[in-house]
């Protein structure tokens, strides 16, 4: 039953580090917008959007500085190092 569960964790954090590695590259593709137009960077910002969408009050102003992707990763770093962490040796002590 351990090594499932370790299994489980191992592809939970996979999933967390592919999806913060499609808001890096969202965010750099935002920077020149014939990629941002393409196919892809439309697949990109339609799943990393509704996600970024919970951080856009991290905005400057006037200057157009979104912030939001490095809230957006930072809690999503911490998620996969700590949370999961957490949860995964609860539920490890709970079944042994």
């Amino acid at each position: 039953m351990f090594s499932v569960l370790q299994g489980i964790y191992t592809i939970l954090q996979w999933l967390l580090y592919l999806y913060s590695l499609m808001i890096v590259f969202s965010a750099i593709m935002s920077w020149v917008p014939a990629l941002s137009n393409s196919k892809f960077g439309r697949l990109l910002q339609y799943l990393v959007e509704p996600y970024l969408n919970l951080f856009r009050f991290a905005r400057l102003g006037t200057i157009g500085l979104d912030f939001s992707p490095v809230l957006g990763l930072l809690v999503l770093y911490f998620i996969k190092d700590k949370v999961l962490f957490w949860i995964f040796n609860i539920i490890g002590k709970l079944v042994s």
